[in-house]
């Protein structure tokens, strides 16, 4: 992968910068790794939405001669979403690699363009464990900054009330199948146009999980579950993968630190999200262009990177920034689901 070097004949110029580190591998977080939000590439900062309500009716059948029912057109509403702007600012001191002993080596030193590819790989990273944090926020429909602030809660937004069903998972007797069965055609009922390939993944926490396989009604299913993955030399760990009721539920624990040093979790405890495989138009991240002259009116990347030297050459400072938007366009797919969470 080719890194720009500091002191390089295009050191301020913003393409290479920004074409270095997207060239940076993208390996952090399950939904990344899913593939389930598309990048969508947009020429503003402002995301306009437009939702038509198109409704499909049977005809009537009348007498020959009687006059036809018109045709009317879709309902149209518009939404505007501000795409939020994620800086990030680092700096490239002279003496981080003067004289510094490479690790592992006895006495081979850094020089700037490592040191300088290391401070990428960095601030890359930390891009994408946010970009990671906001979309399990639109995957919940409700993305919150790293401080806890709401940004957008898609379901206000959409106007649509958010599906909740209790599992009553402390309950021996409760039927699982049935509570399944009503995420399923919740879903299916709520498709309005968009395709899918029918299949239903669950995100859920270690505390659903666990109450979720040792009910009574469930246990002798994962019991089976495991015992076939162990036969097939997949190691048995259904944690990954366990199907019920036509539902994959997988156990999720990630969680990130903000700057703060608060540790947010992905998935709240004893709760379980729903949603469909396949879609179409359902999940996607928009990317805005950056707030650079260079970067006006043009179409939005990942991330961009742009450096500039200190004029006694003491140090370079660097910039990052991401414009994303992950958004749930059909929030009324999304399904939560909930357990009892002890208040010890």
């Amino acid at each position: 992968m080719p890194i720009l070097s500091p002191y390089g004949e295009n050191m301020f110029d913003l393409v290479s910068m920004t074409t270095g580190i997207n060239l940076i591998p993208n390996d952090y977080g399950r939904l990344h790794q899913m593939g389930l939000f598309v990048d969508t590439p947009i020429y503003s900062d402002t995301l306009l939405i437009e939702e038509k309500h198109g409704v499909l009716n049977l005809l009537d059948i009348e007498p020959e001669g009687s006059p036809a029912p018109k045709g009317k057109e879709p309902k149209r509403k518009g939404r505007t979403f501000q795409i939020p702007n994620i800086p990030y600012d680092d700096i490239l001191m002279a003496k981080a690699f003067a004289n510094v002993r490479k690790f592992g080596t006895e006495s081979e030193t850094y020089n700037e363009a490592e040191v300088f590819a290391e401070k990428c790989k960095v601030m890359r990273l930390k891009h994408a464990i946010t970009k990671e944090y906001l979309k399990w926020g639109a995957l919940k429909g409700i993305v919150l900054s790293p401080k806890g602030k709401v940004v957008y809660n898609f379901f206000d937004e959409f106007e649509v009330t958010q599906k909740v069903i209790d599992f009553e998972l402390d309950n021996p007797d409760t039927n699982i199948a049935k509570k399944c069965r009503e995420v399923k055609r919740h879903i299916e009922q709520n498709m309005m146009g968009e395709v899918s390939n029918g299949k239903i993944h669950c995100f859920c926490d270690e505390k659903f999980f666990d109450d979720f396989i040792e009910h009574p009604n469930v246990e002798k299913y994962y019991l089976n579950h495991a015992q076939a993955l162990n036969l097939v030399g997949k190691g048995g760990d259904s944690r990954k993968g366990f199907v019920f009721e036509g539902i994959t539920f997988e156990e999720h624990s990630g969680n990130a630190p903000d700057a703060r040093g608060v540790v947010r979790s992905f998935i709240e405890e004893g709760n379980a999200h729903f949603f469909p495989l396949g879609t179409r138009d359902t999940f996607k991240t928009y990317l805005a262009p950056a707030s650079f002259l260079e970067s006006v009116n043009t179409k939005g990347k990942e991330l961009y990177a742009k450096q500039v030297e200190e004029k006694f050459g003491r140090w370079i400072d660097l910039h990052t920034q991401s414009n994303v938007l992950p958004m749930s366009r059909r929030p009324a797919l999304l399904v939560k689901g909930e357990t009892t969470v002890s208040s010890e």
